[in-house]
């Protein structure tokens, strides 16, 4: 009889082991979805709220009011603002969140930050807040961006999100006319 007890403990053994391992596998991949899911919010703001928003990088500044509905340019309020493309541009940052977080940055001027690439302000009336978009990360293809009220904390964000406020100027948000040419007779 002992040695069918002996058999049974050694079954009942395996049997713990293998229940044990099909949690721990069970768990793991849910684990790994916490941890990708984890976001820091850098700005908090309805994009449809918003009433200022500038950014200036090396093509100048540029600096938008809505009034009424309708984006008009505090430097040359004859122009005639594309809307559609403002609002994209501040779709990409009225509500903005990282994966990664760098925190108790000693040295901002490391991320390009102290000379950055390009500072957005957005405003709706109420709360507001400026970033600045450092250097890019080849490596990790993504770009440094701060709140300039915490140089101490350090985010990345995708080229996406922030590429546009380098390279755009104000030529870029200004509706076209198409040029008619009128015929000679």
């Amino acid at each position: 009889m002992t040695r069918q007890k002996r058999q049974l403990m050694i079954m009942l053994l395996v049997l713990i082991i293998a229940v044990a391992a099909l949690v721990f596998v069970w768990r793991l991949p849910a684990e790994e979805e916490d941890i990708q899911e984890q976001r820091y919010q850098i700005t908090a703001l309805e994009k449809d709220q918003i009433s200022r928003f500038s950014f200036a990088n090396e093509s100048g500044m540029c600096n938008f009011t809505r009034q009424d509905g309708t984006w008009i340019s505090e430097e040359d309020r004859s122009l005639e603002i594309d809307g559609d493309a403002v609002a994209r541009l501040i779709e990409k940052i009225a509500s903005l969140s990282s994966s990664d977080c760098i925190e108790q940055v000693e040295d901002s001027a490391q991320y390009g930050l102290d000379e950055p690439a390009a500072t957005i302000l957005i405003s709706d009336g109420t709360t507001g807040c400026t970033l600045l978009v450092g250097d890019y990360n080849e490596l990790t293809e993504t770009y440094y961006l701060c709140l300039e009220s915490d140089k101490g904390t350090v985010y990345t964000a995708d080229p996406y999100t922030v590429s546009d406020f380098i390279d755009k100027s104000m030529e870029d948000l200004v509706v076209q006319q198409e040029e008619t040419e009128t015929a000679a007779p």
